[in-house]
């Protein structure tokens, strides 16, 4: 399966991104291509994708057919694929969520080469996501999240305000996240492959600029499409029951939307 542990130079490129993210926040990336395309990094990519044991994409490839074929023959021409601009751009094998989402599985290429990628931008923005947001972030999880609920209920944040965003990834515009990305990130060809945790970081910093935390005495906890607004009692004209109360507040997506673009 290889070993999924980070090499010490794919760890020193991610520090070195990291903390100069974290030391100039107005800082601007204009070549990070070739960085995705490093051997190490998408070496290091391929068992992490191989971990996941996920089904084969259009192509019908799976991980077996890859290593009879050859992992570095195949990863060697991932990196020219990538060079020539063919990646992330193949269709997607259909599939259907138990929920009846419709979903999308990527080829075995696109998967390595979005992971590649993952492992170059995730130090950078890491360094600008806010604490509030648990999703997709190193030494993260969704049972801090509940953890912390539960600390704020106790610490005098009763009122609760719970949301979950139908549709997430779907329904998000895209376009004003990138705004965010592209301030961190000037290298085009990588702009494409993005989006994630940005539109929830909108959120965040949108309520803060408003003074929502500072005129309810709110504190948020989100991760990834659900998000949780607690507030101290009498602050909220309708306050709302306890998490997880069938009558608990809702919040549109429409209310969510405005605050983030607050952050614009």
């Amino acid at each position: 399966m290889g070993n999924l542990s980070t090499p010490k130079s794919v760890q020193k490129l991610q520090t070195a991104l990291h903390a100069k993210a974290k030391a100039e926040a107005g800082y601007r990336y204009y070549a990070l291509y070739d960085k995705i395309n490093r051997e190490d990094i998408l070496a290091h990519a391929y068992p992490q994708c191989r971990s996941n044991k996920g089904a084969p994409g259009v192509d019908g490839q799976d991980f077996a057919d890859i290593e009879v074929y050859g992992v570095q023959r195949w990863l060697g021409e991932t990196c020219a694929c990538a060079q020539a601009g063919d990646v992330s751009t193949r269709p997607t094998q259909k599939s259907v969520h138990t929920e009846g989402r419709p979903l999308g599985i990527s080829t075995l290429r696109d998967r390595v080469y979005m992971t590649a990628a993952m492992l170059v931008l995730e130090p950078i923005f890491e360094a600008d996501l806010p604490p509030e947001q648990y999703a997709y972030r190193p030494r993260r999880n969704a049972q801090q999240a509940v953890v912390e609920v539960e600390e704020q209920l106790f610490r005098g944040h009763p009122e609760v305000v719970d949301a979950d965003l139908a549709d997430y990834f779907g329904s998000i515009p895209h376009a004003d996240p990138l705004k965010s990305v592209e301030r961190r990130i000037v290298d085009r060809r990588v702009l494409h492959l993005l989006l994630a945790n940005l539109y929830m970081r909108r959120f965040v910093l949108g309520s803060k600029m408003l003074g929502l935390e500072r005129s309810l005495g709110s504190r948020i906890v989100a991760y990834a499409d659900d998000l949780v607004i607690l507030c101290r009692r009498a602050r909220l004209k309708n306050p709302a029951p306890p998490v997880g109360s069938p009558s608990g507040k809702r919040a549109s997506r429409a209310s969510v939307g405005c605050i983030a673009l607050a952050a614009s």
